[in-house]
């Protein structure tokens, strides 16, 4: 479903540009973690991009908490051209009484 041009950003990371360098990304991201669940908030599409409200909640090892959008851009073949993902990244809670 990627375009082997794909013009890939996350929010906080470097610009990734074809297929292969957003699958070695993913392996990286995601190859030691017992569980990862998205939530799909909302979905809002127009004619040829997509934008997808989630929530992500992964680990361990890492705890993996956060909100976002993702736009994605399709090509008329339905491949993805354009990947952006805006965060609001979530914290894991302090102990509480730990001033």
């Amino acid at each position: 479903m990627v375009d082997k041009l794909v013009d890939f950003q996350r929010a906080g990371d470097e610009p990734l540009c074809g297929a292969e360098a957003v699958r070695r990304q993913y392996q990286e991201d995601w190859e030691g973690h017992k569980h990862v669940v998205v939530t799909v908030r909302r979905i809002f599409e127009s004619e040829l991009s997509t934008a997808v409200e989630i929530h992500v909640d992964g680990g361990p090892p890492s705890i993996v908490q956060y909100s976002g959008v993702v736009v994605h851009d399709w090509n008329k073949g339905g491949r993805l051209t354009k990947y952006r993902l805006y965060v609001d990244e979530m914290l894991p809670s302090l102990e509480s009484g730990s001033d």
